[in-house]
């Protein structure tokens, strides 16, 4: 009679357990579900924050320049290459750069990070080539 009370206790104690272990892995599952279900739509705020934010900056830098009455040319570098073509300027002049990307871009041996302006003088025309996009800098 003892023995047959220990099996009891035993066999509840285990069907217990493997109902916790169950319910657990089905508490999981519907997060799971519910979390995927979601994630499209979280990426897409992210994306489209991130984009809010670089306009953001990019109009700060053009008010701040327009109150400092800067006239120093501002160029901006996305993924898809440059805000222009070409540009024309006076000898020994200035041209801003601002890099909207998320990665460091490399122009004229001048490393420029994401998010940040950076000047150059330029003395002479050049053509400066990122990826398969070439901004034309004519110095008259």
């Amino acid at each position: 009679m003892l023995n047959k009370l220990k099996k009891i206790k035993i066999k509840s104690a285990i069907l217990i357990i493997s109902g916790f272990v169950i319910l657990s892995l089905l508490s999981l599952g519907l997060i799971g579900y519910f979390a995927n279900k979601n994630l499209p739509e979280m990426l897409k705020q992210q994306e489209e924050a991130k984009k809010q934010q670089e306009i953001q900056k990019i109009q700060e830098l053009v008010q701040k320049a327009i109150e400092t009455g800067g006239k120093e040319p501002l160029i901006t570098i996305s993924k898809n290459g440059f805000s222009q073509e070409e540009i024309k300027i006076k000898a020994s002049s200035f041209i801003s750069f601002y890099n909207s990307t998320d990665k460091e871009v490399e122009l004229n041996s001048r490393i420029i990070k994401p998010g940040v302006t950076a000047s150059m003088k330029f003395k002479e025309s050049i053509e400066i080539k990122m990826q398969n996009k070439i901004l034309k800098i004519y110095v008259e």
